[in-house]
């Protein structure tokens, strides 16, 4: 993973790729399957090789290049992606013990978060209101939650309940976090707005 950091950026740098049309997106996408596959190789999940590759694209010169190749990908995979997901989520075995279970998942989810980003930016910040921003906009699970759900309940690591309860908390952490960080917003305007008005 190390050398994918060191390699890429030098290999994406070289000049010569600029030359011909679609060489440096087809080297970044062999980069990316090739990391994911050496690291389901020693073991790993492949979203850490994925995930390693994109660390070294994102310091390089040809990130807006490669984020434009990303969105065109997306409308075709994206959509994908959430069918599977969704498609694996058994609707008619949720009952009370999987709402009980989810909502004590949506409950860590929420409490980690705040308490595992927003104590620490208070300590670095000196300000509670954007801590508990940073908290509140780490508190959404998206596709890496997904993907390592969908992992485990294909190998059978998961229960059919466990899988559903995580789906539901990606859900609810997602949609909610977004609203609650643009409430907390529109709440330090007023303030702010009611302060200045009093001076």
């Amino acid at each position: 993973m190390a050398g994918a950091v060191l390699l890429v950026p030098r290999l994406l740098h070289v000049e010569n790729l600029w030359k011909s049309k679609g060489s440096v997106e087809g080297i970044v996408t062999a980069s990316f399957f090739g990391a994911a596959g050496i690291a389901a190789f020693v073991g790993l999940s492949p979203i850490v090789g994925a995930f390693a590759v994109g660390m070294a694209v994102a310091s390089t010169r040809v990130i807006n290049k490669i984020e434009e190749y990303v969105d065109k990908l997306g409308i075709i995979f994206a959509p994908l992606f959430f069918a599977i997901i969704g498609a694996q989520v058994d609707l008619r075995g949720v009952n009370m013990n999987v709402l009980y279970l989810s909502v004590m998942v949506v409950g860590i989810a929420v409490i980690t978060k705040l308490v595992g980003c927003g104590l620490p930016s208070m300590l670095f910040l000196k300000d509670k209101h954007k801590a508990m921003r940073v908290g509140i906009g780490m508190i959404s699970r998206g596709e890496v939650g997904l993907i390592v759900a969908g992992v485990g309940i294909t190998s059978g690591a998961l229960t059919s309940d466990i899988y559903t309860a995580i789906i539901i908390m990606v859900a609810l952490t997602s949609h909610n976090s977004d609203m609650a960080e643009e409430s907390l917003q529109k709440g330090l305007i007023r303030s702010h707005t009611v302060i200045t008005a009093n001076k």
